[in-house]
């Protein structure tokens, strides 16, 4: 696989497949892993501003779970843990 590295993105190539992964922390981070928000997608340019493209991101992530525990058939007394880690351990991640 291939690395090219953008201003704010790396793009991984092979023969089959185009990656992008794009972030508003330095490159050098991914290197040193240190914590930033990143998106790894297709190969598409992300126009608007990161930080709003996450968390529009995680909002639509987290409908969607609340959706889905709408339909959930687990045994009462596991409900709770069980919808927790599906929605509540994420809040942190934008604050």
């Amino acid at each position: 696989m291939t690395q090219i590295h953008g201003s704010n993105h790396i793009r991984y190539t092979s023969s089959t497949l185009a990656l992008r992964l794009t972030t508003d922390a330095p490159i050098s981070y991914l290197a040193e892993e240190v914590p930033f928000v990143l998106i790894l997608g297709p190969d598409e340019r992300i126009t608007a501003p990161i930080a709003a493209t996450t968390r529009e991101y995680f909002e639509l992530t987290q409908d969607y779970w609340f959706e889905w525990t709408r339909y959930l058939s687990v045994p009462f007394e596991w409900q709770d843990a069980v919808i927790r880690a599906a929605i509540g351990g994420h809040e942190a991640l934008l604050e």
